[in-house]
């Protein structure tokens, strides 16, 4: 990873990452310039030509943004369609025009832009999230409205089209579950999707879909799916829906306003 934004000295980190990287170019450069002087000495008339020093530091350093800019959106993108774009940050380094002096760069200035940016991306993305999971578990829904069954809570979810089409339905439900059990801290058991996934990849060609009520999972766990001809009832412990509810609220709560929890 190039810089953590989670972690300390953010503007340390980019100071080190150019740094190196500025070294690693005045290295490449003065070989260049080596090698096309070698070159030129055997050559009459034409003369191979070196790039313009300083255009070719600004090349280096807007290579060295679009690095950081791509991490740093598969880091904190999730569910967002936005990204970081590396020319929102060249210009803390456009005068830094002598590789290996960056002495003119201001790193504080730049760590906490690109903190701030990565921070609004992240929260961008968890209100896709968040709304993903409000849609497809019919929170909001007067017709499909979760409700309460042998402890738990029971949300469901209407499946669509052909075989494959709800594997990959059921692959963007897990990712939907593994980011909600990461930032809750609330295990969701999303092994249940992946056996889903390969109970329906292992259907042959003759047969379009499982056996009514299979079940993923069992009662008392925090997650366990029950399959039907065309709805999924997702089963929630108490727990699993209380930390479902609280990443909604906080991240969309625009979508769940009214909303009562099922009782």
């Amino acid at each position: 990873m190039i810089i953590d934004i989670k972690q300390e000295n953010v503007a340390g980190q980019l100071k080190t990452y150019f740094n190196q990287g500025a070294q690693k170019a005045v290295s490449a450069f003065e070989h260049l310039q080596q090698s096309v002087s070698s070159v030129n000495a055997f050559c009459r008339y034409e003369q191979a030509e070196i790039p313009c020093r300083v255009d070719f530091i600004r090349s280096v350093y807007a290579k060295m943004h679009k690095e950081i800019c791509s991490e740093l959106t598969a880091v904190h993108q999730g569910e967002s369609l936005s990204c970081l774009t590396p020319e929102n940050y060249e210009s803390y380094t456009q005068n830094a025009t002598e590789l290996g002096r960056l002495e003119a760069v201001d790193w504080e200035a730049l760590s906490q832009r690109l903190i701030n940016d990565a921070n609004s991306l992240e929260a961008e993305g968890l209100k896709e999230s968040a709304g993903e999971l409000i849609r497809e578990l019919h929170l909001q829904s007067e017709c499909s409205a979760p409700f309460l069954r042998s402890g738990g809570v029971v949300c469901t979810v209407t499946r669509y089209g052909s075989t494959y089409a709800q594997r990959q339905f059921i692959a963007s439900l897990k990712k939907l579950f593994d980011e909600l059990q990461t930032v809750t801290g609330e295990s969701m058991n999303v092994v249940v999707f992946d056996q889903a996934i390969e109970a329906l990849e292992s259907l042959s060609v003759m047969r379009d879909s499982l056996p009514s009520r299979t079940k993923f999972g069992q009662k008392g766990q925090a997650l366990h799916l029950v399959w039907f001809k065309d709805k999924t009832e997702v089963c929630f412990s108490p727990d699993a829906f209380n930390a479902l509810i609280a990443f909604v609220l906080a991240n969309s709560p625009d979508e769940m306003e009214g909303f009562e929890m099922p009782s």
